[in-house]
């Protein structure tokens, strides 16, 4: 059975990597928020959008495979747009966690002291 001491240092690695892993979703967070708020994707997204609706509205019955492509790419841009989305979610997830995380980890790290 490992010691108190081994314990301890065990769980403060482990800790260390979680508050890692945190700051690293928080930056890729703030990445894909730049991303999505960027002028350039904002115009880009809505330039598409418009452009396939308005393609969308001179189909008729005949253009299935053409209303099939519209819809495709629509359902692509939709997944693109999630995929920042939840980033940005799993980054504030992480982030609301921090504080948690740091308190144990000063508790543990205060055991640690007495040990030494």
């Amino acid at each position: 059975m490992p010691d108190t001491e081994q314990m301890l240092r065990t769980e403060d690695e482990g800790l260390e990597e979680q508050e890692r892993k945190i700051a690293e979703e928080g930056h890729l967070a703030a990445q894909a928020s730049a991303i999505l708020q960027h002028p350039l994707v904002i115009e880009c997204f809505a330039a598409i959008e418009q452009g396939s609706f308005e393609r969308w509205k001179g189909t008729n019955d005949k253009d299935g495979d053409l209303r099939e492509r519209l819809w495709l790419q629509s359902e692509a841009m939709s997944q693109f747009r999630k995929f920042f989305e939840e980033t940005m979610t799993s980054g504030q997830v992480a982030k609301a966690a921090l504080p948690g995380i740091i308190k144990r980890r000063n508790w543990v790290k205060k055991q640690l002291d007495h040990w030494r």
